[in-house]
C-alpha cells in the first residue's frame, strides 16, 4: 500500500500526508489506465508526434500501444494466484491485441555518453566502475545446468584461468567466504559501458507471459510455441550465433515437460534469464512464483536466511505521514517487516528451495 490517488497532484492541490491506498485499489486503476491508455493510440495524422523528444519510440504510437498492452499483461499475470477472475478478464481482453513481438519493437532506454552527463549508463558511473562485479550463483547455476549459449553473453569467466563461470551465492557465512577476484566469474563489460540499451520490455517477456498463461488454462493457445519464441527472441537479442540456438532449441531445456508446475518452473526460469538486469521484475517473478530457486548462505540476518517479500517503509514516512504510513503497516499480515507479504504474493508453498540448499560449495 502507498499514496496514490492523492498523491502526483497539482502544487494548489497538494496533500502533505496523503492516504496509502490498498494494493488491490491501485493494481485495478493501473489496469484501467493502460487499458484506456492503449485504446487512446491510434495513429492520428491531425496530430503532431513528439519526434525525437520521445525518447523510448520515436513518436511511434503503434510501439506505445504494444507497450502499453504488455505492461497490462505483465500486471495482470502477476495477480493471477490473488484474484484469478481479474487476470483471466484482462487477459481475455487482450487475446489478439498487438503485444511486444520481435526485438524490434522491444523498449528500450539507450544511454547518452558525454562530459558530466547524468544520461549515462548507472553502472558505468559507479565509482567501482573499475572493481569487477560478480556475477551470482543463480545466473550462473542456471546457464550451466541448462546448457545455455547465453552463458558467455551473461558472464566473464573468472581471471585464474580454473575457476571458470563459478558464480557467487549471496549471504555467505564467514567461512563460505571463498569467492575472490580471482576466482570468481563477473559481469562483462557490455553491461557497465556507458552507452547501453536499458531493457524496458522485450518481446521475450512477452512470449513468457502468454506461455504461462496457456500453461495455467487461462487462455488457449500453444505454450510450447510460445515458449520457444520467448527463447530465441532472448537469445537473438543478445546476438546468439543462430547455430547454437537451433541446436538449443532441439534440447530437453527447450521442451515444456512435466506437471503444471514443473513446467511453470521452466517457463520462470527462462523469463528470469530473459529479463537479465531488470532487477525489479525479477524480483517481483521470484516472490510470485518461487522461481528460479536461489541457493543461499548460512549467514541468516534478520529474515533467518530467506529472500525478503518486500521493503519495508522508510523512517522519513514515520516522521511526516505517521498516522497514514502505521495504518498501511496495520493492513499487512506480520506488520511492517521484510518478510510479511503483498497483496499478489498469495501462491501457497512458497518459498521453495535449491536442492543444494545447505550443501557448500552449491557447484
Amino acid at each position: 500500500d502507498l499514496p496514490y490517488f492523492e498523491a502526483n497532484l497539482k502544487v494548489e492541490d497538494v496533500i502533505n500526508q496523503p492516504v496509502y491506498d490498498k494494493q488491490e485499489d491501485i493494481y485495478a486503476d493501473l489496469l484501467r489506465e493502460l487499458k484506456e491508455a492503449a485504446a487512446e493510440l491510434d495513429p492520428d495524422p491531425t496530430l503532431a508526434s513528439f519526434g525525437a523528444a520521445d525518447i523510448l519510440f520515436n513518436g511511434d504510437t503503434d510501439r506505445w500501444k504494444r507497450l502499453a498492452n504488455a505492461l497490462r499483461y505483465r500486471l495482470a499475470i502477476h495477480v493471477r494466484y490473488v484474484d484469478q477472475a481479474l487476470a483471466q478478464q484482462h487477459i481475455a481482453d487482450l487475446n489478439g491485441a498487438a503485444l511486444i513481438e520481435s526485438n524490434a519493437q522491444n523498449a528500450l532506454l539507450n544511454t547518452i555518453d558525454g562530459p558530466l552527463t547524468s544520461n549515462r549508463n548507472p553502472l558505468f558511473d559507479d565509482p567501482t566502475n573499475s572493481y569487477p562485479l560478480w556475477a551470482s550463483f543463480t545466473t550462473t547455476d542456471n546457464l550451466k545446468r541448462l546448457s545455455d549459449p547465453r552463458l558467455s553473453k551473461f558472464v566473464s569467466p573468472a581471471t585464474d584461468g580454473v575457476s571458470g563461470y563459478r558464480g557467487r551465492p549471496i549471504a555467505l557465512g564467514t567461512s563460505e567466504k571463498t569467492y575472490s577476484e580471482e576466482n570468481t566469474a563477473v559481469l562483462p563489460a557490455f553491461f557497465r559501458e556507458a552507452v547501453h540499451p536499458i531493457i524496458v520490455f522485450n518481446a521475450a517477456e512477452a512470449y513468457f507471459l502468454k506461455a504461462e498463461a496457456v500453461n495455467a488454462g487461462l487462455i488457449s493457445g500453444d505454450a510450447q510455441d510460445l515458449y520457444e519464441k520467448g527463447i530465441q527472441a532472448s537469445m537473438g537479442q543478445y546476438a546468439v550465433d543462430p547455430a547454437a540456438i537451433t541446436n538449443y532449441l532441439a534440447s530437453p531445456a527447450a521442451i515444456l515437460s512435466g506437471t503444471e508446475e514443473e513446467k511453470l518452473e521452466q517457463i520462470i526460469v527462462q523469463k528470469w534469464l530473459a529479463i537479465y538486469f531488470q532487477s525489479a521484475e525479477a524480483w517481483t517473478e521470484f516472490r510470485r512464483t518461487g522461481y528460479p530457486r536461489i541457493w543461499t548462505g548460512s549467514d541468516k540476518g534478520n529474515t533467518n536466511g530467506d529472500i525478503p517479500r518486500r521493503l519495508t517503509y522508510p523512517l522519513d514516512e514515520y516522521a511526516k505521514n505517521e498516522t497514514h504510513v502505521k495504518e498501511a503497516a496495520g493492513r499487512l499480515s506480520g506488520g511492517d517487516s521484510y518478510m510479511s507479504r503483498l497483496w499478489w504474493d498469495k501462491k501457497p508453498g512458497l518459498p521453495l528451495y535449491h536442492p543444494k540448499q545447505g550443501i557448500f560449495p552449491p557447484e
